[in-house]
């Protein structure tokens, strides 16, 4: 054999031997997950957007910055600064980032699967703050959202929504302090996911996954991810002292792979037939169980002998075929 190979046909006049399978691949399609996006690679080192909409709630102003701040010796993603002309309503900053291409050229994913790290964590009563990550079409539709919020004045109560298609699927309220049984984002445990699945959306809160069926979005394909801070423009002294991204993943779940599958005959592997004897020795040792049914032994018949020889078709180069003939002692 000069190249994997996984099936020999010997045929002649006077009989076919044939051994593996005919129909052996040389490989198969395979699903396997990508990681197209990271927080440390993109979201960190991309510019603030220039557009001004927020993709979760267009009437608030997104002209400001966000910033890479570094608290307890790690690095996090929060709000810069407010925009020039807020109006009334809340102002920060946003970046958005441009899903890659997987491995096969294609950009957008139907289906995907994103982790991320988050803190919010009101050092003070009466603190006020916003953040939200968005999964996006090409196009700027709202897959999926997150968005966490703080708007209490006098205490510490804030809010966790769940978003999809412009709309609010379901909302939490929770502790914004420092005890990990009140708060599920304080700064040691801030473990958070959401999984597209078609139709489905799975999300996060507190050691429970809700998860809801959205008939518009089961064909949508994400092609961009928002990450948006922002501040009340009243009350921009009493921001949220620690609200913060620290860590995001992104993975395309079932992009499509091409797996080589070795095969029956190993390239530099020798097959010897022995029709005096009818058997078949590969590497030196019979193997009758790739003989395939109706095969059958044939000797060389006096005069001229056609023999043909198959193989596989990807098997190239072609194997090498010596044919040794002895003459019957009579």
């Amino acid at each position: 054999m000069n190249h994997e190979n996984g099936y020999i046909g010997i045929v002649s006049e006077s009989g076919a031997m044939q051994y593996g399978k005919k129909e052996e691949a040389d490989g198969k399609i395979v699903e396997m997950n990508e990681r197209l996006l990271t927080m440390t690679n993109f979201f960190n080192k991309a510019d603030d957007g220039a557009s001004g909409v927020d993709y979760m709630h267009p009437n608030y102003d997104a002209t400001g910055t966000l910033a890479v701040v570094n608290w307890w010796d790690q690095q996090w993603l929060s709000f810069g600064s407010a925009g020039p002309n807020p109006g009334q309503a809340m102002t920060g900053g946003q970046r958005t980032v441009a899903v890659p291409a997987d491995s096969n050229g294609h950009v957008g994913a139907k289906n995907f699967y994103s982790y991320f790290f988050v803190v919010m964590w009101a050092g003070l009563m009466g603190q006020v703050g916003e953040f939200n990550i968005n999964w996006l079409t090409a196009d700027n539709k709202q897959i999926a959202g997150v968005n966490w919020y703080k708007q209490d004045l006098s205490g510490n109560t804030a809010h966790y929504e769940l978003w999809s298609n412009g709309k609010i699927l379901k909302s939490y309220d929770y502790e914004s302090s420092h005890e990990t049984n009140k708060n599920p984002w304080w700064r040691t445990n801030g473990h958070c996911d959401l999984r597209k699945v078609g139709r489905k959306l799975t999300f996060y809160w507190w050691a429970t996954y809700p998860s809801f069926e959205i008939p518009e979005i089961e064909n949508w394909e994400c092609a961009k991810i928002s990450m948006a801070f922002k501040c009340h423009p009243v009350y921009r002294n009493r921001l949220v002292t620690h609200m913060g991204i620290r860590s995001f993943i992104f993975d395309k779940l079932g992009v499509q792979h091409w797996k080589d599958v070795p095969n029956r005959y190993p390239g530099n592997a020798d097959m010897i037939v022995k029709g005096n004897q009818g058997k078949m020795y590969f590497r030196g040792m019979p193997r009758p169980q790739d003989e395939m049914t109706g095969t059958k032994y044939f000797l060389a018949k006096p005069g001229v002998n056609k023999v043909e020889f198959y193989h596989s078709s990807f098997s190239s180069p072609a194997p090498t075929i010596t044919a040794e003939i002895r003459e019957a002692w009579l």
